[in-house]
């Protein structure tokens, strides 16, 4: 053999080998990145299945107190009715707890396209309200809404969507801000041509807030953060990925801001409409 084919087989068999190396290597990263992808599913679905149980036997608990309490007979008149709005109170959360992984489990598995109809988005947003102030008095919130900014606007959107995105949003406010608390829902437009204008439902409160990192994160599926003030408030995970899949049924955009822990958050939806008289 040549000096010359000495070397060729050399580098190819050097070759080969560094191949066969990458090739190993390429493989083990493989199987890592699958196995660490498996964990952090396992170790999401462990977390949700916790959280639920706690959401779900919570209102349950109180449910069952209030129950015996309103059983008993030397109830006042005054108790009775404390009594029955706790009760009332607790089963709208328990229903919106349930309803929440009932849209999630729909939303994965169904491609259906949304219900829309026309609606006058000022008048439908001050009935809306009205359910949320009943929501936001236990525990006490202070809540503010301004709607005059869409009294005349007009979309095609399906009301039992945008009913779900911003139920989520005000449900999300109370969890995440403390007694007496602010909770506010600003409304604006802005005309993009002739009759046509983006308009704005914005929900802002003075809570714990979040880092601006995170802002795009809490629209994960099951994702919750993981400092102490949040560990602390139980939830699904389910709430905020709901709003941001119905958002992008009703081509609308989702958008979330903070400038930190214990200053608050704000969540804007932002669409397109026609603005009135009609």
């Amino acid at each position: 053999m040549s000096w010359r084919n000495y070397s060729i087989n050399v580098a190819i068999d050097a070759i080969l080998g560094i191949v066969g190396f990458l090739v190993i290597l390429t493989g083990l990263l493989i199987f890592y990145i699958q196995s660490y992808q498996e964990r952090k599913v396992n170790e999401l679905q462990r977390e949700f299945l916790t959280s639920v149980t706690h959401e779900l036997k919570t209102p349950l608990a109180t449910l069952e107190l209030t129950a015996s309490l309103l059983r008993q007979p030397d109830l006042s008149r005054a108790d009775q009715e404390i009594l029955w709005a706790s009760h009332s109170r607790d089963l709208t959360r328990l229903r919106h707890d349930v309803e929440s992984l009932l849209e999630a489990s729909r939303f994965t598995s169904v491609r259906e396209p949304p219900d829309s109809v026309k609606i006058e988005l000022g008048p439908w947003l001050n009935q809306e309200a009205e359910r949320w102030k009943l929501l936001l008095k236990d525990p006490p919130r202070v809540f503010k809404v301004s709607t005059n900014a869409l009294a005349n606007i007009e979309v095609d959107t399906d009301p039992k969507l945008l009913r779900m995105i911003l139920d989520n949003l005000v449900e999300n406010a109370r969890k995440f801000t403390k007694d007496l608390g602010v909770i506010t829902i600003n409304t604006a437009y802005e005309s993009i041509q002739q009759n046509v204008v983006k308009w704005t439902i914005e929900i802002r409160d003075d809570g714990i807030g979040f880092q601006s990192s995170d802002s795009k994160r809490i629209f994960r599926k099951f994702y919750r953060l993981k400092n102490n003030e949040h560990r602390k408030i139980q939830g699904t995970g389910l709430g905020l990925y709901l709003v941001r899949v119905a958002c992008r049924r009703l081509a609308l955009k989702i958008s979330a801001h903070s400038q930190g822990s214990g200053r608050g958050s704000s969540f804007a939806v932002v669409g397109y409409g026609r603005k009135g008289p009609f």
